[in-house]
């Protein structure tokens, strides 16, 4: 008995040590997500920039801007931005190692690739300023039009991190997710911000299709 016991304990622990980590479950690679986009933002101060030309360089987006530099490379429809939604999440799905071919650039593009990924999978729907207890680290949302019940249905794309892994690198914070953001008018757009979901903090009223990482 005491040998097979022995057996047991030296397979598990071959599993442990010799499988990639990823092979064994969707919530680790939702959790370093979480852990690089928290790494990533800004804190919840909105640091106002756009383009490359007039990108913010300091010790606040340094790590930001370098990971941007470094994974959205070649990128197809690159417009050069920074603060922007879509290049935002992008570059913490990227830079995590997660999903280094995620779609960078325009959220209906990103859609499409979401949904035509089978390492991604549908899982609901979310309303900011609404319980966030369906969520999980890593989990990305992003406006489709097709369930959209508000108005405003211009593209939009974010990341829930959960407040643990936020906490790591801001401890009084209480943020849960990231977005960043960009409008046509002058100092309207800003990089990487984390924000509380329920406290809904834009008055964000668009719905949101709920997308996790399934894959290994």
């Amino acid at each position: 008995m005491v040998k097979r016991h022995l057996k047991i304990i030296v397979f598990l622990t071959f599993v442990f040590l010799c499988f990639p980590y990823n092979v064994l479950g969707a919530s680790t690679q939702g959790n370093r997500m979480a852990d690089m986009g928290a790494k990533l933002a800004c804190g919840t101060s909105r640091i106002y920039a756009y383009w490359s030309s007039t990108k913010i360089y300091n010790d606040t987006t340094k790590k930001y801007v370098d990971a941007r530099d470094k994974y959205i490379v070649n990128a197809a429809n690159d417009d050069g931005s920074y603060a922007s939604c879509d290049v935002g999440v992008a570059t913490i799905v990227r830079s995590s190692g997660v999903d280094p071919n995620f779609e960078a650039f325009l959220v209906p593009n990103q859609l499409r690739y979401l949904d035509g990924n089978s390492d991604w999978k549908r899982i609901g729907i979310y309303y900011k300023g609404t319980s966030t207890a369906s969520l999980e680290p890593g989990d990305v949302l992003i406006v489709d039009s097709a369930v959209n019940t508000s108005s405003n249905v211009y593209g939009h794309i974010w990341m829930y991190f959960g407040n643990e892994a936020v906490r790591k690198y801001y401890p009084d914070s209480n943020a849960d997710s990231v977005e960043a953001g960009y409008n046509s008018y002058p100092n309207g757009s800003y990089y990487p911000t984390l924000f509380n979901a329920e406290e809904n903090p834009y008055g964000d009223s668009r719905t949101y299709v709920i997308f996790r990482f399934n894959g290994t």
